[in-house]
Parts: C-alpha cells; structure tokens; sequence
C-alpha cells in the first residue's frame, strides 16, 4: 500500500468511527421466536451451544399498583413524561451501556387481588415494559418478588388471601399476633405473624401450594412466549418461616431444603411446564444463602426440571447487620464469606444441573464491594443483575444508595451515579 493510499485508508476508518458514534442510538430489530436458552452448569447456553453472559438490571416497584409509573403505557394508565419512572429513554440508556437484561418484579398481590381473579390490567402493563425492553434488545427474567410477604408485615408480595390462617377473619390470627411490625425490615422475618405466614406456604396449608402455581401458571401462558422471556425465578428470598434457626448455620438446613422447598418449587416448576416449555425454571435457596450459608436442595435428588437455574445473591452480613451503605467494603468478614456464597452455589448447582445467575448484589454505593462480588461471578461466567436500577423508595432497602441515579424521578438522567455506571459497563 502506498502512502497516499495507506492516508485515504485512515481517513476512511477515521471517518466510519466518527459517524459510528455519532449515530443515535437504535431499537433492535424484533425477535419473534421466544429464545432457547438452557442450562449448562454454572452457565446459561443458547440453542447453538454458546454460553450466554447476562448482565443487567433488578427493576421491581414494590408499592401499588407494583409497575413504575410510564408514559408508555396506553391511556388510563399512562402518565406524563415528566411523571415516568421507566420509559424509552431508560431503556436505550441500558442498550447504549451494554446491559441486556432485567429483571423484572412481578407482586402476587398485584396479580391475583382475590384468589382465582387475575388482574389482566397488571399484566398487561408487565407486557407493555416486556415490550419496550425488547425493542431494545434487552432480555427478561420474570420475578414474583416478595420481602417479609405482605404490607400488613411493612413488606410486599404475598395477597391479603395468602397471609391468613384459615379462621373466620382472614386477619384474625394475624391482629391476634403481637409485635406484628416492630422491627422493620428485615426484623418483622423474626416476628410469630411472619413465620406463620411462610409455614403455611411451607406445609401447603389452604391449598397454598396449588393457588401459587397457578399464579405462575397464568403469567407464564401470558407472558412466556414473548421472544425476550428467558425463564422464571420463582420466589425471591425464601424465608423459612418458623425453621429458620435451622437455617442459619453455615451447613444450611437440609431438612427444610429438601423437604419442604424443592418439592414447593417443583410443584411449581410442573405447572410452569404445562402451558410453557420454553425458559429456564429459576428457584432461589433460603435468604441466609445470601450470606453464606450451604445450599442443601437436591441432596435426596436433583431438581426434578432438567432446564432449571439458581438464582442467588450475594450481600454482605457483619455482626447481624446487612451493609447496605458505605464504608464496609474492607471488612475481612466481607472478603471472606462472599466468595463462600458464589462457592456454595456452584457445588449445589453441579449437584442439580443448574445454570447459576446472581440476581442481586450490591443494593449501595460502595464501588469496592459493587467491584469484587461482580468479579466473582464474571470469573465463573455467571450472569449478573445489579439491585437495582433506581431506588423507587424502596420500602425494605436502601433506596438512596441502591439506584443507579441519585434522583429517581424526572432528574434520573441528569442525576447518573457515574463511578458505579462505568463499573458495571463492560465489555464481554
């Protein structure tokens, strides 16, 4: 090449990249089959084989109506842009870092207001968010989230139906219970009103196990088929309900795991199954995993569903207290059981044939301790969701640190936590 062409050859790739760059951002062409992702221990595979790598996004809004606030949404449910907490410009925001997935909270009470009604106005908003976030390439992970199961609790999730004992006044054992809220979020776990609650999801008691799967079932048939639908986590952080000092043990408790959780979530997988083959069945070990503590599911045998995935977090816990904000990231308490955790979830997902996602870390902006639990999972190819996409006053968290922004209204944009956006934003 000569030297005047080898200049006209610069000039042209100095003129590519300019332009390239220039160029606004753009929604991805559609998708329309749903996408064939499967596990292959620790990883997430394609339908050639490829391991995928996931990195993104929790976007849960845990008050009612439990969706952000939109100017997506069709009349009456729209609201203004200045009112919007998600729309177009959120989601080409995520594109442009190279985020390209979500996980997004659905709220059983939102679904299901009254036991066998479906709110279809719910999900169809669920749809229309689904339906944005494809445009722009972005995957999602179905979420029925929940945090100390009911607002009676100072938590979300569970409906009012789904809380009660069984006696004449669905809240009669409930307001019977002292000390219901009295510590807050996560002390109400700790609380007679809130281990009741979960022991009657864990005994199957008033057809709970049934009415729960159906749930799933409804929204899997209505939301399961869209191309970026890549698979169900089913219940974020179990709570033992009245075995949790089982739990809390760094051996785990294999008497709750594989008597009680697995076979909940199988049940659960079975009825995902039977309107949807497509996506991965994700079901989440007791919340002291968080921490820790041994993943026990599938010693007596595997999870029953071949194309399932653990979905795990990892936080930091010090003297009894989930660091949340900063100046902790050097602890050594930190430093050591971290790793544990991501350990831990590796040999329970060998053990099932599990595809492992890290659904939530960081909930802060301590960047050292954001830096080190997402190292851990990129080094054994785990897909990744930050908590979370902005603090949506977030009633058992840490909104004013969690978010990527440090206004999460109207002023999100201008607000951008930059330090933590260029570390989550990587190549891969």
């Amino acid at each position: 090449m000569t030297p005047f062409t080898r200049r006209r050859a610069l000039a042209l790739v100095a003129v590519l990249t300019i332009a390239a760059v220039s160029l606004p951002a753009r929604a991805q062409p559609h998708r329309t089959q749903p996408r064939s992702f499967r596990a292959a221990t620790p990883a997430i595979e394609d339908a050639g084989g490829r391991v995928v790598v996931l990195h993104g996004f929790n976007m849960v809004w845990k008050v009612a109506p439990y969706y952000p606030p939109s100017s997506i949404y069709p009349a009456p449910f729209r609201v203004p842009e200045d009112k919007s907490y998600f729309d177009a410009r959120d989601a080409r925001l995520l594109e442009q870092h190279g985020f390209n997935v979500v996980r997004l909270g659905l709220i059983w009470r939102g679904l299901e207001p009254s036991r066998g009604v479906f709110n279809e106005d719910y999900l169809d908003r669920m749809s229309d968010l689904i339906n944005l976030l494809r445009r722009y390439g972005i995957d999602v992970l179905l979420d029925f989230h929940q945090d100390m199961a009911n607002e009676a609790f100072k938590g979300e999730g569970f409906p009012d139906w789904a809380i009660h004992s069984g006696v004449d006044t669905p809240a009669g054992e409930i307001a019977s219970v002292p000390a219901t809220n009295c510590c807050g979020f996560p002390g109400n776990y700790f609380t007679p009103a809130v281990g009741r609650v979960f022991d009657n999801i864990w005994t199957n008691s008033f057809g709970l196990w049934a009415a729960y799967a159906d749930a799933w079932a409804h929204v899997a048939a209505r939301l399961g088929s869209k191309p970026n639908v890549i698979g169900y986590d089913v219940m974020n952080e179990p709570w033992p309900g009245t075995q949790w000092p089982t739990c809390a043990v760094p051996l785990g408790c294999p008497v709750f795991d594989n008597g009680f959780l697995q076979p909940f979530f199988e049940r659960v997988a079975t009825a995902i199954r039977a309107v949807q083959p497509s996506g991965i069945v994700f079901w989440e070990p007791p919340v002291m995993n968080d921490f820790g503590t041994q993943n026990t599911v599938g010693l007596l045998h595997p999870f029953a569903d071949p194309n399932n995935g653990i979905s795990f977090h990892d936080y930091c816990l010090i003297g009894g207290q989930f660091v949340q904000q900063l100046s902790r990231a050097d602890d050594p308490e930190c430093q050591q059981t971290e790793p544990i955790t991501v350990q831990n979830q590796l040999t329970a997902g060998a053990r099932n044939g599990s595809a492992l996602a890290l659904t939530e870390f960081g909930a802060s902006d301590d960047l050292v301790e954001i830096g080190r639990v997402k190292a851990l999972a990129d080094a054994s190819s785990i897909s990744w969701f930050f908590w979370q996409y902005q603090g949506w006053s977030d009633p058992t968290g840490n909104p004013a640190g969690e978010g990527l922004s440090a206004k999460d209204d109207q002023r999100r944009f201008a607000t951008i936590k930059q330090a933590k956006l260029a570390l989550l934003t990587e190549t891969y």
